[in-house]
This record gives structure tokens, sequence and C-alpha cells, in this order.
């Protein structure tokens, strides 16, 4: 800001306030506008399809769904010759 414009809002505070408010006004009006954008661009991730020869699905038990992994079997390959 120039000196001029300090000294004439020095002189001034009732001009000083209305130019105030209307940058913090501006800055109110852009930061809802790209705050309204970005929210329409987020998807959700498509589910996980398990086809016929995949292992998966749900575990469940008398509480209800359970979270994490849980292997049923272990195989052990034979070592290379």
């Amino acid at each position: 800001m120039s000196a001029r414009k300090k000294k004439y809002y020095r002189d001034n505070i009732k001009e000083w306030q209305d130019a105030t408010n209307r940058r913090l006004f501006r800055k109110i009006v852009a930061f809802a506008a790209l705050t309204s954008i970005v929210p329409g661009r987020l998807h959700a991730q498509p589910a996980v399809q398990i086809g016929d020869h995949d292992l998966g699905g749900f575990v469940t038990s008398a509480n209800g769904p359970e979270s994490g992994i849980s292997t049923s079997k272990v195989v052990s390959f034979p070592a290379p010759t």
C-alpha cells in the first residue's frame, strides 16, 4: 500500500474499515467457492469384485462383522532342486 493510501485511510477510518471488510468478504467468497468445488470431484473407489476362482469374502461372528486378516491353512512348497 502506498504512503498516500496509508495517509488517506489514517484520516478516514470508516473508509479503511469498509475496504478491509470488502477484502475479507472477497476472501471468504473465494474460500467458499473453492471448498464447494473440491468435494464434487471426490468419488468412492469401486468395490472389489471377487470372482469364482478367488479367495475372498466376509468374516462374521456372533458379534457381527470382524476386521482383520485370517488364514486357515499354511501351505509349504517343496524347495526347488
